[in-house]
């Protein structure tokens, strides 16, 4: 038990073109098991599916939570997805970096959050490997949507953030 937070990557793709031109539909684009399902929608609607892929993980890092929840979900916690996007988290790594340059700064810009099983609230030394971690696991996510998002700018890619305890 305890505060296990997950960020998620999700790609929508559909069988339409941006140019309202119906794609080939391949074979694969959903599986196999739903091949009946899939033969009434194509008839029907056009395809399209969202695959998530985890992209981070933390363990009783309370205050990532409290400021995706205070931020994004108006302090409503119910483990619900909270969707963000890449200057969300360019946001929070710049406050990150802010806090492990001065450390007195933790407490104004990212406060802990108590919780049952949330972990220490203490401001301490993994409070601070915390944030670093935090920089280490969201610059490649961020690099790679400013990548993808100049390599296609038609692609859609959704930031989901999620937490259990």
């Amino acid at each position: 038990m305890g505060l296990d937070q997950f960020l998620y990557l999700e790609k929508y793709e559909s069988t339409m073109k941006w140019d309202d031109n119906f794609v080939e539909k391949s074979k694969d684009f959903y599986p196999a098991e739903l091949k009946e399902i899939v033969d009434w929608m194509g008839n029907h609607d056009f395809l399209s599916k969202t695959t998530q892929y985890k992209v981070g993980y933390w363990r009783k890092v309370n205050a990532i939570h409290r400021w995706f929840v205070e931020k994004f979900a108006d302090g409503v916690d119910e483990c619900q997805d909270i969707y963000v996007d890449k200057d969300d988290l360019k946001e929070l790594i710049s406050i990150c970096r802010k806090i492990i340059a001065k450390p007195a700064l933790a407490d104004e810009l990212l406060p802990t959050q108590p919780g049952f099983f949330f972990g220490s609230t203490e401001y301490d030394e993994w409070y601070f490997k915390d944030l670093e971690y935090t920089v280490e696991m969201l610059e490649p996510v961020v690099k790679f949507l400013e990548e993808e998002k100049k390599r296609d700018p038609h692609s859609y890619w959704s930031v989901v953030y999620n937490a259990s305890w």
